[in-house]
């Protein structure tokens, strides 16, 4: 592979990354940013891949030494969001040059999803004579979420806990 063909394919991997961001409506400038960056990220790999003689089959130790070339330990994040975008890069271009390396994630997930919290039946009975202590509602409103607490924690509580007896 040549810098021509590596530079159209780069072309044709940010020309796809902008109509998805064009056409999905939850888009809003910090995503039109943050294309502009992937953009300026890929291009810089490229330009980096071509100063190293253009070695072909791209290997994942090339992205590491980019990652590590750019680097700064103030700004880890830094380093994280180049590594992803040049991945995603090329898992593009795996797809049709099989001999392309992707290198394995490094970097921990960017969002860490929080432990979730189970209610013992316990908890969900207090939960629910907790709500006869509000005082701001009014005898009816406070019926109303008590029952609707009740039924919608038990169905929930029966369907948690069948599912997990099928994971089983």
């Amino acid at each position: 592979m040549n810098f021509p063909t590596l530079s159209a394919h780069a072309e044709e991997f940010l020309a796809l990354k902008s109509a998805v961001a064009k056409v999905d409506p939850h888009r809003n400038t910090q995503d039109r940013r943050s294309l502009k960056h992937r953009e300026k990220l890929v291009r810089s790999f490229i330009a980096y891949w071509r100063d190293r003689g253009c070695p072909w089959p791209m290997r994942s130790s090339l992205v590491l030494d980019w990652i590590a070339v750019g680097s700064h330990r103030l700004h880890p994040y830094r380093d994280q969001r180049r590594f992803y975008v040049v991945r995603a890069f090329l898992q593009q271009i795996r797809t049709f040059e099989s001999a392309t390396e992707i290198p394995e994630n490094i970097y921990r997930p960017l969002y860490r999803r929080r432990t979730p919290h189970l209610y013992s039946e316990d908890d969900i009975a207090r939960l629910m004579d907790a709500v006869w202590q509000l005082q701001t509602v009014t005898p009816f409103r406070r019926a109303t979420v008590y029952a609707l607490t009740r039924t919608v924690s038990k169905q929930w509580s029966a369907d948690w806990r069948s599912s997990r007896s099928q994971r089983r």
